[in-house]
């Protein structure tokens, strides 16, 4: 996933890591949460921000965007 978002993975018990693993609403956290570093595609690093917010709702099967 190259989205290019913030995503720290270390730094528990306060890393976006272990808030997304505890978060009762993963994409309201990740919308409001995350912010832009790079652009997308330029660098691959697994988040748990990305499937939230790439515009796939997995529940409806609607691909619209999720911001």
């Amino acid at each position: 996933m190259s989205s290019g978002l913030r995503y720290e993975e270390h730094g528990t018990p306060w890393s976006d890591d272990t808030e997304s693993y505890y978060a009762p609403d993963l994409r309201k956290l990740a919308i409001t949460h995350s912010e832009i570093v790079g652009p997308p595609g330029d660098h691959w690093h697994y988040n748990n921000f990305n499937p939230p917010v790439d515009g796939n709702d997995s529940r409806t099967g609607n691909l619209s965007a999720g911001c």
